[in-house]
């Protein structure tokens, strides 16, 4: 996330598993059970939290509009010990949901 002008909402999504994450499992973005009324109640919580953040009007505003226009960025997360894998039709369908980057999974070392 930037400042001013360059502000972009990134959204983390992590999974501590060792099977592959198909996009049933990727309920947050409203592709698992729940589908759309899931995704709506996470993106009304992402702009009611805008609300207690720091920030200027510019950068209020630009939020503001990527969640309305789903144009924000993902980042997957793993686990590097369990090489957590992510399905190509999850990740293939993460993207068309936003207009936005759904960045390539980082597997982390965790404790």
């Amino acid at each position: 996330m930037g400042r001013g002008a360059d502000v972009r909402l990134v959204i983390p999504e992590a999974k501590d598993w060792a099977s592959l994450v198909q996009a049933g499992n990727l309920t947050a973005f409203g592709l698992g059970r729940g589908g759309s009324r899931i995704l709506n109640r996470n993106l009304a919580a992402l702009q009611e939290g805008l609300s207690r953040v720091k920030l200027t009007d510019l950068e209020r505003s630009l939020l503001t509009r990527q969640i309305k226009r789903l144009d924000f960025d993902i980042q997957l997360f793993g686990n590097a010990a369990k090489n957590t894998p992510f399905a190509p039709d999850a990740l293939r369908q993460l993207r068309r949901l936003t207009g936005g980057t759904v960045h390539t999974p980082i597997n982390l070392l965790l404790p």
